[in-house]
């Protein structure tokens, strides 16, 4: 009796423990499930804030380049305005050199003059200084000459008196001579001195002409800067004017208002140059936030896939271990109508004797059936508890990646509150299940006192009535920490529109059945009778399936278009990579042209006519094919009829081709 009562514990165990299994793993691809949503959903929020920021870059680099466009204009207008003012510059220094040089030339013919006059004036203070100093001399002489006589007196007067008569008369004669050329000489020092007068009214005139040199000089540094700022104030005028002419509102204004708006506006740009300077600040820094939240987006897919393939190694094996669970269970089922068989055997033979062999048996089966057991406890529990290690992006340099954070912690703080509440809810439904199974022990000792027979379908039918209030409550309660069941509700507007859809194509059916009968009873009458209504819907129907055939033609000329663009970039990746032009004729021949012959020279014919047998026909055409057919030999001989391999015959070809052009 203890025997059966054991057996019957495990069978209802057996009974719960699959459905707790079960549960625990849909749990846990539900987990899964939402872990893989919310990591899909973080990648949308990063890709759209990657493309605002793109939009918003795109806006601020258009902007940047108008202006850069604008400042490069004024630029050429500045430049433009330099270039004509240099010009206008070198016109006035040519012309002041050339004034210049003309006032240095005068300048210096009259130093010269002034030189020469003053050599004049030296010679002739020389020439009146020379007989003054002859007359002091003569005038020594005579004095001299007088004491002589003095002397002569008181001696010898009468051996001497006639010498020095004559030589007194002598005297006299060249005194006479001197004063005469004294007198002669008083009359050109006077003129002398009237032309000394003259040197220096001109040295005076002389000093005056440079006084007035040097004012003129300093009048034309003047008027070469009046000139230099009247050409400015022209060019700023032209400039004006220009301006003025571009913009007729200014013509109401008055200066001072047109003046206040333009600085209002040189304001407004050194204001926009700053702003674009912060705005480029903050594009770069956005620009590195970008590439680091690329980064963090390339770490998730890169998570997101390892965690993927760990996801589908753990359904391989849970599949495994339902497969090994469902072996298990029939391994168990055999195990237990193999008991039944010994039990009824026992109880046949419990008063005729007592078989140790299948006491043993028995031992052995309970204690694979505990392994068993054991096995199927452990089975469930053999799964990936690993948490997912995501690392945290950029998100706080970005206001979105805030609000993102902030919304996911308070997911967090929800998900936090949910999982205690469901550790409660698990702890009530272990000691319901406990009570339960405390419950089912006394059943089943008070079942035990009872007879045989009658027991064994009593116990039978509450046994199947516990397992099934068991499995249901266990169901209800018995809730596991890691998630909760989902179930689907059919939505009403899409069971109304399924109902009416069901209902239209009915009607449609039956109206082109009606349709079928007249034409069937009137098929000698032209024409027939029809509602205004059908005619309505077949218009319809005709414009929508216009419009599909329609919008079916753009599709098929893009695919054509975007066909025939991948077949040009094929030729043009073949040409590049194996110089040969393909050409694709109607009659399902194939025309390949070498790159480094001409086109008529030479071609390759190439034709399928068995494709399942892959038998192709090889034609060498074009006006020197004869030359390239001996020059080919040996290659065709090689690749084409012993190897039957016409890819390697084309290469050997455009090989051979090129070095005969090499």
């Amino acid at each position: 009796m203890a025997e059966k009562t054991t057996i019957k514990r495990r069978r209802v165990t057996e009974e719960i423990l699959p459905s707790y299994s079960i549960t625990s793993n849909f749990v846990h691809q539900d987990t899964n499930m939402a872990r893989a949503i919310l990591h899909h959903k973080r990648s949308e929020d990063a890709t759209k804030t990657l493309q605002t920021m793109k939009a918003e870059h795109v806006k601020v680099t258009a902007d940047l380049r108008e202006s850069l466009n604008q400042s490069r204009s004024t630029i050429l207008q500045l430049e433009q305005a330099l270039d004509s003012q240099q010009r206008f510059n070198r016109e006035m220094e040519s012309n002041f050199n050339l004034e210049k040089d003309a006032y240095v030339n005068e300048i210096e013919g009259l130093k010269e003059r002034v030189k020469s006059l003053e050599k004049k004036n030296q010679e002739n203070n020389d020439y009146t200084n020379s007989p003054r100093t002859r007359e002091i001399e003569l005038t020594k002489k005579v004095n001299e000459l007088e004491v002589k006589l003095l002397e002569s007196t008181n001696s010898t007067q009468s051996s001497f008196n006639e010498s020095l008569t004559k030589d007194y008369t002598n005297v006299c004669k060249q005194l006479k001579q001197y004063q005469t050329e004294n007198t002669k000489l008083a009359r050109e020092l006077k003129h002398y001195k009237g032309i000394s007068q003259n040197v220096e009214y001109l040295r005076e005139e002389t000093n005056s002409l440079k006084q007035q040199l040097l004012k003129t000089e300093e009048i034309k540094n003047a008027k070469f800067v009046l000139e230099v700022e009247n050409a400015n104030l022209r060019s700023e005028r032209d400039a004006w004017t220009r301006y003025l002419e571009s913009k007729p509102e200014y013509n109401q204004l008055t200066p001072s208002s047109i003046i206040y708006d333009l600085t209002k506006q040189i304001d407004n740009g050194k204001y926009l140059t700053t702003r674009i300077e912060q705005l480029e600040q903050e594009i770069e820094t956005q620009n590195t936030t970008i590439n680091l939240l690329e980064d963090h987006i390339y770490q998730l897919k890169t998570t997101v896939s390892e965690k993927e393939r760990e996801k589908s190694f753990n359904d391989e094996e849970r599949n495994i271990y339902k497969r090994r669970e469902e072996t298990l269970k029939k391994h168990i089922s055999i195990l237990q109508s193999q008991l039944k068989l010994y039990d009824n055997e026992e109880m046949n033979l419990m008063e005729q004797s007592y078989d140790e062999k299948k006491a043993a048996r028995i031992a052995e089966l309970e204690l694979l059936l505990n392994e068993l057991e054991n096995r199927e406890v452990e089975v469930p529990k053999i799964k990936n508890d690993t948490p997912i290690v995501v690392p945290n992006g950029p998100y706080e340099k970005i206001t979105s990646g805030t609000t993102i954070l902030e919304f996911l912690t308070k997911i967090h703080q929800q998900k936090e509150l949910y999982l205690k509440d469901l550790n409660e809810a698990k702890a009530k439904a272990q000691e319901q299940f406990r009570e339960h199974t405390n419950q089912t022990q006394l059943n089943q000792q008070t079942n035990q006192e009872l007879n045989q027979e009658s027991n064994q379908e009593s116990n039978q039918e509450s046994n199947q009535e516990l397992t099934q209030e068991l499995t249901q409550e266990s169901n209800k309660e018995n809730i596991p920490s890691e998630g909760r069941y989902l179930s689907l509700i059919q939505n009403p507007a899409s069971e109304n529109y399924a109902i009416r859809r069901d209902l239209l194509n009915r009607l449609q059916q039956e109206n082109q059945e009606l349709i079928q009968i007249q034409l069937n009873n009137a098929k000698d009458i032209e024409s027939i009778l029809l509602p205004q209504s059908t005619i309505t819907n077949y218009q319809k129907q005709n414009q929508d399936l216009q419009k599909k055939a329609e919008s079916l033609n753009k599709r098929i000329d893009r695919m054509k278009s975007a066909c025939n663009d991948q077949i040009e970039e094929v030729k043009t990746q073949v040409r590049e990579l194996l110089g040969y032009n393909i050409i694709f004729r109607s009659d399902s021949i194939v025309r390949m042209e070498p790159v480094v012959v001409g086109s008529g020279e030479l071609s390759f014919l190439i034709k399928y006519t068995d494709r399942e047998n892959e038998e192709i026909v090889l034609r060498i055409v074009g006006s020197n094919k004869e030359l390239y057919i001996e020059q080919f030999h040996d290659i065709y001989q090689t690749y084409v009829i012993e190897d039957g391999n016409i890819p390697a015959f084309l290469n050997a070809a455009a090989l051979e081709l090129y070095g005969l052009k090499a």
